[in-house]
């Protein structure tokens, strides 16, 4: 499972970044408009079904049939509902060629609703090996499509026709793995109760997702779809450690916090292993992208004729630090809902959202690197209230919370001042220098950060590979809470 998803994931990235030599910025902040109006409204498609159905404990034909049934008239209906909007939504963006790409990727919404019981069941069957193996399958169909009409000139579309084949083949595949419910498809009364449960899942996932786009929907209603597929992708390089780390810990974190929840020792415990593994994995990877992002954007599009996407390098290097400290903020809220604090998650959702309205639009005034600064500035002031609660919760001072941080902030400052040092010996634009930096550059500082945090904190060192170790078998139990 964990393996089916890491390559899903690698694939993705990979074909994201040869799309940068064949696409415009232009093409990819139009499609950022379109999957962040999909997105909210598949949520709202969903209608928190899939989780309810999961959660469940007793799940009969009856309720699996009417809830297909449910989703596959909401998904028709809001598909409806997206396409008389269409116009709208491209006339609030400033963006005339929306109303025919929304239209067009709007089809996935029903495509998707087709599937999300049979999807569901095999969640609760606990097969996660065949999800991943479809969602592999289904990657690699769209990444052919994607890059064979951006080939052709295609443009945006190439980027939407690969979501609707992405969506149609995953759909397939369920279906042929899962089969239609063979239940009553009309007994609503049976699904009552799941919608009831699933709508809080509903607005707290909508609000979630809000605060991670409510910037690129600013950004381009302001600035444009140009400026916004330089930010997009400029934000999407900055959050890969953490997108990575999330594959990793997605599958530990929950169900190891939720067993040890009513020993506060070993949640303390848990709580700073964790913080101490994530920082020492991040750390050189934000410092890799800050050092060099000039030579990683020259070799990802070095089949461009242009340099257009290097004017994503400056905002690169700001929304650097902002993802370090959103990859050391995200998982403290997946330990809380483990923890049963439900209502302190929701809580703090929303304060990030209304806390991202104040910061992009203090930055608005300023253009993008305006914006990336207070996105920053907004970063680092959550920062104390963030600590606060966790101090509540796990009994762990700033003190004890930035003695975790330690070993790996200062093998990255060293390992930074190293690469910025090792470019300054070694300056050119030419495409041999960029990939021998990164090649080298990348390899021997690593080697330089990894020594320096052996040497100096060498019995920390031990337990964080032995704790790696326990994450990366999948034995999440009471050694990484305990440890």
């Amino acid at each position: 499972m964990f393996a089916a998803k890491a390559i899903r994931h690698s694939f993705t990235f990979i074909v994201h970044f040869i799309l940068l030599s064949l696409l415009d910025p232009s093409d990819f902040g139009l499609m950022r408009y379109v999957t962040i109006v999909l997105a909210i409204v598949n949520m709202l498609n969903e209608l928190g079904f899939s989780v309810s159905i999961v959660q469940k404990q007793q799940f009969d034909e009856d309720e699996a049939a009417s809830s297909f049934t449910v989703m596959l008239f909401s998904g028709v209906m809001l598909y409806g509902g997206i396409f008389a909007g269409a116009p709208l939504i491209a006339s609030l963006f400033h963006a005339p060629p929306l109303t025919s790409l929304i239209r067009m990727g709007g089809l996935a919404i029903p495509l998707g609703s087709i599937s999300v019981v049979q999807r569901a069941l095999l969640q609760r069957q606990m097969r996660f090996r065949t999800i991943a193996q479809i969602e592999v399958v289904s990657a690699l169909i769209s990444a052919v499509v994607a890059i064979t009409m951006a080939l052709r000139g295609f443009g945006v579309w190439a980027l939407v026709f690969s979501m609707l084949f992405f969506t149609a083949s995953s759909s397939v595949a369920f279906i042929l793995y899962s089969s239609f419910p063979r239940g009553k498809y009309f007994n609503f009364t049976r699904v009552k109760p799941l919608w009831f449960f699933g709508v809080s899942i509903i607005f707290q996932r909508v609000f979630d997702y809000l605060t991670t786009t409510l910037d690129a929907v600013i950004i381009g209603r302001f600035f444009g779809t140009f400026e916004l597929g330089l930010y997009s992708m400029a934000f999407d390089i900055a959050v890969i450690p953490r997108v990575a780390i999330g594959v990793i810990l997605s599958q530990v974190l929950v169900s190891t916090f939720s067993r040890v929840q009513n020993n506060p020792v070993q949640v303390r415990s848990g709580f700073l292993h964790l913080t101490s593994l994530i920082s020492t994995v991040s750390v050189p990877l934000f410092v890799i992208i800050y050092t060099l992002p000039h030579e990683f954007l020259s070799i990802l599009t070095i089949f461009r004729k242009d340099a257009v996407w290097l004017q994503a390098a400056e905002p690169l290097k700001i929304l650097v630090f902002v993802g370090f400290l959103y990859t050391l903020t995200s998982y403290a809220g997946i330990i809380w809902v483990s923890l049963g604090t439900v209502r302190l998650r929701m809580f703090w959702t929303l304060s990030m959202l209304v806390s991202m309205v104040v910061a992009v639009s203090a930055g608005i005034p300023f253009g993008i690197k305006g914006i990336c600064w207070a996105l920053l500035i907004r970063a680092v002031a959550c920062m104390p209230a963030l600590m606060f609660i966790n101090y509540k919760l796990f009994s762990v001072t700033p003190v004890q919370y930035f003695r975790q941080l330690m070993p790996s902030l200062v093998s990255g400052v060293l390992m930074c001042g190293y690469l910025l040092l090792l470019t300054r010996v070694f300056p050119g634009s030419s495409v041999e220098r960029h990939t021998a930096i990164l090649s080298g550059g990348i390899l021997s500082g690593l080697v330089l950060y990894i020594t320096i945090f052996a040497l100096i904190w060498r019995e920390r060192f031990s337990v964080l590979l032995r704790l790696a170790g326990e994450v990366f078998r999948k034995v999440p139990g009471q050694h990484m809470a305990g440890s």
